[in-house]
């Protein structure tokens, strides 16, 4: 329907009355709700505009854009099994716009524009209503936030597959409610879901053979009759259509599998999880609820006066959708929840908006029987808009919140730093850095980074093993892991050309995840005899001797005390392929002998429980992903006792024995990353080259971390605002 405006010099109340009914009708339905729905999408698309980005992702995804513009990429990278669309657009648009971060911003605003765009012409083709269209903008990008904080933390691979994949489907509806065959519609659905398939793994696992569903419903709505001929009519799309079907059944089911059986991936991204972020908001789970029950009344419906229409498709695509949820509960598998939650709650949300425009309508009807037929007729763009102004600034806020947990600390100087690296690095050298500044200096210049990152993050065992050199780099001065366990020295000390490690954390596999949980400081463990009582912080080093078997791995220190209070102190600390314990053996002769090993720094405990008799205690800590992680502490002397110390640690000391060896057991530990092995940083930084690292000042670990890099050869050379950058000659030694 075309709106035109009244002849130049004629008022609306000049207008015959039923011309200028039929105007006010026109701009009510056709204009209005059109007009809404982009305010909505464009307001949002300035906020992304205007919202500074910082998530790892979003460096993540320049990285793999300089593939598709040729510039350099790190060589690790395997940047082939990365599906190519938004990449592709993001190096077509930095070929416009260089500023890498303004090219972010502009893919950012691309995407939910065409993310709101297909909300809007599903909901408007599947009911036929262009109120529905506007509503599902609504309540999508203001009402809940799950499709808002795929830009937050910078899903838009995620974000570019959702939206091509439901145009695709909106495509086919739109074919479906057609009285004759509509090649363009089915060329649309087509081209759009082959598009999705090259977007996101994830997403398009689930959403093409949604799209494929929706396609069958437009081909047997044409009816029995007609089915040949339709069918000859569209071979071509229908021939694509199969190829996209092979290219699911080779390629994205099996390389989805990535994303949900990682090591940590079920008891960080599970079910729970996944029902966590559609129910613990009450808009979102408003959604569920209202979206579910109109779509099932839709689709019976649809069935009784047996028509295909969009509803019944949007009933499969929810049906599907729950249901691959539903098996992956019941069978116990990770469920990738940002992979999962969008598709899941897309065609809720047009239900939703359904459900939202029959409820108004209702009102408008009630308002007529009181004689308001006037307010009746404006009731829907009123409460529509009213709805509108009420929810966009909540919105905003919630997304400027969500935006802010990823914001870089120092984007300029960041920046900076990375080039200046880039420039004085030569070719080949890696930089160390944290995770989410790593990420953005390899797409600010294409040198490999080292860091370490969250298992479930991670979906390549060369991932894991990078993460944990990485973190044995940053954080140690030797590392022993069997990948069930591992113990941390923080400190060390120099004797002569060699560093005799000290200090210790205690880290424990739980979930898949290594999470520091317990910390035996030099000062912690206490040599007595008689009446004077001398720490292990007190003595000198005298050697260390680290040994890296097939079946066990150790480092043993040596430690002394000459004069009137000599000591001779020794520590041993063991980890076992496959073992889910650490033994520390202390021994100190002519000395008793007593440690208290404290909580780590970032974690509380919850509860201990002490057993005299077997002389060991298990200690829980605060919930971390689906649980809490657990350790046991137990003493090999019988004349050990265990005692709970200030803070909720655990002291261990003996009542005669000059030695005392205690096993420290994970107790909630899910598959192991990496295997047994013993790390030492220098080796680190020499097999990944690693010429520079960029660190934090402000950070509270900054001069421990330094402090350990300098003891391998680093050295302190820049300043960048807050970031200091610190350079190693290859092979470089303290």
């Amino acid at each position: 329907m075309v709106v035109t405006d009244p002849p130049q010099g004629e008022t609306m109340a000049a207008l015959p009355a039923t011309r200028r009914a039929w105007v006010n009708a026109a701009w009510l339905e056709d204009v209005l709700p059109v007009a809404i729905a982009a305010s909505v999408i464009g307001g949002f698309a300035l906020v992304l505009a205007l919202t500074p980005i910082g998530s790892g992702d979003f460096g993540q995804w320049l990285m793999t854009s300089r593939h598709f513009s040729g510039d350099t990429v790190p060589a690790y990278r395997e940047l082939t099994a990365v599906p190519p669309v938004v990449p592709a657009l993001l190096a077509a648009i930095r070929s416009v716009i260089p500023d890498p971060v303004a090219a972010l911003h502009v893919i950012s605003m691309l995407l939910l524009v065409g993310l709101g765009a297909s909300l809007y012409v599903l909901g408007t083709v599947a009911s036929g209503s262009r109120w529905i269209g506007t509503l599902s903008v609504a309540i999508g990008l203001l009402l809940t936030d799950r499709f808002t904080e795929l830009f937050a933390f910078g899903g838009l691979l995620q974000a570019g597959a959702l939206a091509l994949g439901t145009l695709s489907v909106a495509a086919f509806i739109r074919a479906t409610n057609a009285s004759s065959t509509d090649r363009r519609m089915w060329w649309v659905g087509v081209v759009s879901l082959a598009l999705a398939a090259l977007t996101h793994v994830g997403t398009s696992t689930i959403l093409v053979p949604i799209g494929a569903a929706a396609a069958v419903v437009a081909l047997l709505a044409r009816g029995p009759r007609r089915l040949r001929t339709t069918a000859h009519e569209l071979e071509a799309p229908l021939v694509v259509l199969a190829v996209i079907g092979v290219y699911w059944l080779l390629f994205l089911r099996g390389a989805s599998g990535g994303f949900v059986d990682n090591p940590a991936s079920l008891a960080y991204r599970g079910p729970d999880r996944l029902l966590e972020l559609l129910f613990s908001r009450w808009p979102t789970a408003l959604v569920v609820i209202v979206g579910g029950t109109a779509i099932v009344l839709g689709a019976v419906r649809s069935l009784v006066r047996r028509r295909g229409d969009g509803y019944l498709v949007l009933a499969a695509w929810a049906f599907a959708a729950w249901s691959v949820f539903g098996i992956a509960t019941l069978a116990g598998s990770a469920t990738d929840y940002p992979r999962f939650a969008t598709p899941m709650l897309l065609p809720l949300v047009v239900g939703s908006a359904a459900a939202c425009l029959w409820l108004v309508r209702a009102l408008a009807g009630y308002l007529v029987e009181l004689g308001l037929r006037s307010a009746a007729r404006t009731t829907v763009p009123i409460v529509v808009l009213g709805a509108v102004l009420v929810a966009t600034p909540l919105a905003i806020q919630r997304h400027d919140t969500q935006a802010a947990f990823y914001e870089l600390r120092d984007r300029s100087s960041l920046a900076s730093a990375a080039a200046w690296l880039d420039d004085h690095l030569v070719e080949g050298q890696a930089v160390l850095a944290d995770t989410r500044d790593a990420k953005w200096i390899e797409g600010l210049t294409g040198r490999a980074a080292l860091f370490s990152q969250s298992v479930r993050y991670a979906f390549r065992p060369m991932e894991w093993q990078r993460s944990a050199d990485a973190d044995a780099l940053l954080r140690s001065t030797d590392t022993l892991t069997s990948g069930f366990i591992a113990a941390q020295f923080t400190d060390s000390l120099r004797l002569g050309s060699e560093t005799v490690p000290s200090g210790l954390i205690v880290e424990a596999n739980h979930g898949g995840e290594m999470l520091s949980m317990l910390r035996l400081a030099p000062t912690a463990t206490s040599l007595i005899a008689g009446e004077s009582s001398t720490t292990t912080a007190e003595l000198s080093p005298v050697r260390v001797t680290r040994q890296s078997l097939e079946t066990q791995a150790r480092v043993v220190t040596v430690w002394a005390a000459t004069g009137a209070d000599a000591v001779d102190y020794t520590q041993a600390v063991t980890a076992w392929r496959d073992g889910t314990s650490l033994e520390i053996e202390q021994r100190a002769p002519g000395h008793r002998m007593a440690s208290v090993f404290s909580v780590a720094p970032g974690r509380s405990v919850s509860s201990v429980e002490i057993d005299g008799i077997d002389r060991s205690a298990i200690v829980c800590f605060a919930v971390v992903g689906a649980s809490e992680p657990c350790l046991r502490i137990s003493a090999s002397q019988t004349d050990a006792r265990l005692s709970e110390a200030p803070g909720g640690g655990i002291r261990v000391a003996t009542a005669t024995s000059d030695q005392l060896d205690v096993l420290i057991t994970a107790l909630t530990a899910g598959e192991a990353a990496v295997g047994l092995q013993l790390i030492h940083p220098p080796d680190v930084a020499d097999r990944y080259q690693v010429g520079g690292a960029v660190l934090y000042a402000s950070d509270p670990a900054y001069a421990a971390r330094l402090r350990r890099l300098e003891a391998i050869g680093f050295r302190e050379t820049r300043t960048f605002g807050a970031y200091r950058v610190l350079t190693r000659s290859p092979g470089g030694g303290p």
